[in-house]
Parts: structure tokens; sequence; C-alpha cells
């Protein structure tokens, strides 16, 4: 079981990986959505094969359609709602923001998930020991962004701006997004008998409705492809491979959610994307730009670490 909770938090290194990827990617095309929809491809195409080498069909039978509940299937909706509002975040807040504004949502909605056992969620009830660490990652998380300072940096803007109300709703809603995600494709997992299956429809799912959404607003895919493969470097070939690190979430999500609920899979992911962003940003990873980690991000590190504990343990 020890061995299963390491898990989560390489999901969180593929998920601070996969921003900060699609970020730079969305620097040579300029568009977050066609990032997203490449990111949902290239995801979709890696499931497939993984699905088929494991044996099985990638169809979706009759009785699997009959048997899952209808909101089973949206997990592709809020991925794709998701992963686009962390590329948005990105580009005006950095890595280690873009981490940590949904990280109040997704604890808030995954502990809310698990309390009433909502989604076919593994139920598990509040007890004032989660409650106080659920408060304790709060704290941290507002000192760790200086946010009682009420002035902050915009990093990747390389200006500075007021704290304005848009980008931490935006994040917020995000994070309820993905705790809603892996409650969702864990059911979904379960009506196939496959988490790898139906990690694949859910991936599908958010393909198609970006590319529908793309080609309403008449977006010219290929030729935004066509010119991003001219402007990049060929030393950044790993910009095209962000959906290999989120299909590899998605499918763990589902395996682990089962087993350990809702929470704590959302929580221990959370805090490797936090540690794992933080470095991404120190040492300036994926060409994004290098920020150095003040006093105030260790301490709020290291409560929110505390906060993890008491509600794991």
């Amino acid at each position: 079981m020890q061995l299963v909770s390491i898990l989560p938090l390489l999901m969180g290194v593929f998920i601070a990986s996969q921003t900060a990827i699609n970020s730079r990617l969305t620097s040579y095309n300029h568009l977050p959505l066609l990032t997203s929809t490449i990111s949902f491809a290239v995801g979709s195409v890696f499931l497939a094969i993984l699905t088929l080498c494991s044996g099985q069909g990638i169809g979706i039978p009759l009785g699997v359609v009959l048997k899952a509940p209808w909101w089973s299937w949206l997990g592709g909706l809020t991925a794709a709602f998701a992963l686009t509002c962390n590329i948005l975040l990105f580009k005006y807040l950095g890595s280690v923001e873009t981490t940590l504004y949904p990280v109040i949502g997704q604890i808030i909605m995954s502990l809310v998930i698990d309390q009433f056992g909502w989604l076919g969620s593994l139920r598990q009830r509040m007890t004032w020991h989660k409650g106080g660490g659920a408060l304790l990652l709060i704290v941290g998380l507002l000192v760790f962004i200086n946010l009682l300072g009420f002035r902050r940096t915009v990093v990747e803007a390389g200006t500075k701006k007021s704290l304005r109300l848009g980008w931490p709703v935006l994040g917020i809603l995000a994070g309820v997004a993905l705790a809603i995600q892996n409650a969702v494709n864990a059911k979904l997992g379960q009506a196939f008998h496959s988490p790898l299956h139906a990690s694949l429809i859910s991936f599908s799912v958010s393909f198609i409705l970006l590319l529908l959404f793309n080609l309403a607003r008449r977006g010219r895919i290929l030729t935004a492809v066509r010119q991003t493969l001219v402007q990049q470097p060929r030393r950044e070939w790993w910009i095209w491979l962000g959906g290999l690190l989120g299909s590899s979430y998605v499918g763990l999500s589902s395996v682990l959610v089962p087993i350990l609920g809702t929470g704590q899979v959302v929580i221990l992911a959370l805090f490797g994307q936090l540690i794992f962003s933080a470095l991404i940003q120190q040492f300036g990873w994926f060409n994004s730009r290098s920020i150095k980690i003040n006093r105030s991000q260790a301490i709020g590190a290291v409560i929110m670490f505390i906060g993890i504990l008491m509600i794991k343990f």
C-alpha cells in the first residue's frame, strides 16, 4: 500500500511537466485551444496503443452505454477545460502559481466528494484531523504565494501588476474540474472493467470536443501546426509530447481512486505537482523563465506538507 501511495506523487510530476511543455508549445502557435487539442490527440493515440496491446478493444460495448451513469462520460469535458485553463495560467502566472490556485479547488472538491460519496467515489467522512490538515494546506498556500501581502509579481509577463480576481477564480475552477475528472473516470473505468479503456474514452472525448470547437472558430489547425514545426528548434522536439504525460496521469488516477479514494489521490498528486513545479521555476526547466524560490515559498511548502500528512495519516 505504501508503494501505491507513491504513484500519485509521480502523477503530480507528470502534470507539472505537461503544463510547462504545453505552455512552450503555445509560445510558438499562440493558440492555447490548439495546444490542448494536440495534447489530447497525442494522449488518445498513446492510450489506444496501450489498450490494444493489452488485448482489449477500443470500441464502446452497448452494455457499458446502458450500465454507466450519464455523468461518467463527462470526464473528457472537465479535462479539456482544466488543461486549457492551465495553459492560460502558466503564461501569466508562471509554473508555481499555475499549480497552486487549482490546489484550492481540488482540495475542497475532492474532500467534498469523499465526504458524501458523490460520483460513485469511496465514501470517507471528514474528521477533525482531516479538517485541520486541509486548513493547514490552505494557510500554507497563502504563505507560499504571499497572498497575505496583497501584492505579487506576474513573472511570465515580466511586469508587476496588482492581483486580479479573474486568474485565481479560473485556477480554482480548473482544480474543481480536475477533482471531478478523477472521480468520474474512476467510475467509467469500473463500467469498462478497465481503467485504461476508460482513460482512452475520456481523452478521445476531450480531443473531439476541442477539435470541433477549433473548427467552429474556423481555426486553421494544419497551418498553425506547420508554422510551429518551422519555428521550433529541433532540440525542442519534446514540446509535442505533453499528451503522453497527461494520459499517464488520467490512467493512473482511474486505477488509484477506487483504492485510495479521491481525496488521497488528489492531495498526494498535488504535493508532487507542487514540488516539481517549484523545481521547474527554480531552474528554468523546459525553457521556462527561471525564478528563484524565496523564503515565503519554502515555509509555505513545509506547512502544506504537514497538512498533507495530517489528511493522509
